[in-house]
């Protein structure tokens, strides 16, 4: 907690406000006012609003979400909503300490089954408060560096656009192939593809500690997130040897292949051996045929089209299933030049990845300095 500031208790700094009558489910994707519930992310609209901001919102239900909302708003039954008592509160300034401060919500959700936060406990908490031109003078200076990250996120966004415009130039949609390419089946591009093991013979306790482990195993996270420099679980050289063939080395693709599907990761050079998790699905290039460029946007594209069934999401998608796809194959040296094209794109997006990871060490060493 920042010492620098005296404490203030928060129910002596706001007006707690009537509550709202509105059920959670009457909120709509469309709207003219924001609806606020529980939910740490604000989604949901209404046409009609009860309250005016400035106010700092509270869900008082599951787990511990923050809002503050600067013009009309309405919320759910399950919210508190308080509007600052004085001109000498900057209700950002709350919201941004309690933002920072998230841990000391939480501990105040108590009860069996669906946990819920009581309007003495919030009321109760010690803010660190400084004079009002010193709350406006923090807020700017994060609001500032959100902005820049903000900024930093939509280039990226914009570079990923970018290749996928190119891709589309190129090669067209691949589902509706308008470029008229040679279509063979999806396995014909790869020299293997399989799911990992059943859970049976994957369970928790085969997992062993680092210092005892053979191999590492590879998970959904791995293909989520891109990244080996991921926490990994391991497996003694017995457990090995009965799952070599779920075998995956540099080079090859992991592909969340259960709920969250089609995430896809080409491991890099420095990974290390590994088998994959049942959860995972790993498929091999054959590169005498297919660019793995081209193959990750061909295989976004097909996932997309895939994972719905008549406007019914699938959680999950096989490799036979995956297999049997026909799909558009141009010539390598079109898909050569595609994948030129996405390296120059990269080396730009690593630049702006670098400079978001700085801005975003820096956001959180000011939340620290301000409210830690």
């Amino acid at each position: 907690m920042n010492k620098e500031f005296p404490n203030t208790k928060f129910g002596t700094l706001v007006l707690a406000q009537p509550k709202s009558n509105i059920k959670a489910g009457e909120g709509k994707t469309k709207g003219i006012f924001p609806f606020f519930t529980s939910s740490p992310v604000q989604t949901k609209y209404l046409d009609k609003y009860i309250y005016q901001g400035p106010a700092i919102i509270f869900g008082t239900g599951g787990g511990a979400s923050v809002h503050a909302c600067e013009g009309p708003f309405a919320t759910s039954t399950d919210c508190l909503v308080y509007y600052p008592a004085s001109k000498n509160v900057y209700i950002k300034y709350l919201y941004r300490y309690l933002l920072g401060n998230i841990h000391i919500l939480q501990r105040g959700f108590k009860g069996a089954g669906l946990q819920h936060i009581s309007k003495t406990y919030i009321e109760n908490l010690d803010i660190s408060f400084p004079n009002i031109k010193e709350q406006e003078s923090i807020v700017e200076r994060l609001d500032k560096v959100q902005e820049l990250i903000a900024l930093q996120k939509e280039q990226l966004k914009k570079m990923d656009d970018l290749i996928k415009s190119r891709f589309i130039d190129l090669f067209g949609d691949p589902i509706t192939n308008p470029k008229k390419w040679i279509r063979n089946p999806f396995h014909s591009l790869v020299k293997e593809m399989f799911i990992g093991p059943f859970g049976s013979d994957l369970k928790n306790e085969n997992y062993v500690r680092p210092e005892q482990g053979y191999c590492v195993v590879y998970e959904q996270k791995h293909a989520i997130y891109h990244s080996i420099n991921l926490e990994f679980r391991y497996i003694d050289e017995m457990k090995y040897k009965q799952l070599r063939r779920f075998l995956v080395k540099p080079g090859d693709f992991i592909m969340s292949c259960r709920g969250t599907i089609g995430k896809i990761y080409q491991l890099p050079p420095q990974a290390p051996y590994g088998i994959i998790h049942s959860s995972l699905m790993k498929i091999s290039l054959d590169m005498e045929k297919v660019n793995s460029e081209y193959f990750q946007w061909l295989l976004a594209s097909i996932i997309k089209n895939s994972t719905k069934d008549g406007g019914v999401i699938k959680m999950a998608i096989t490799a036979k299933n995956l297999g049997k796809k026909n799909v558009p194959i141009p010539p390598l040296s079109l898909q050569t030049q595609f994948a030129d094209f996405v390296t120059k794109i990269e080396a730009q997006k690593g630049l702006l990845n670098t400079r978001l990871t700085h801005l975003e060490t820096l956001y959180k060493s000011l939340m620290q300095e301000y409210f830690g």
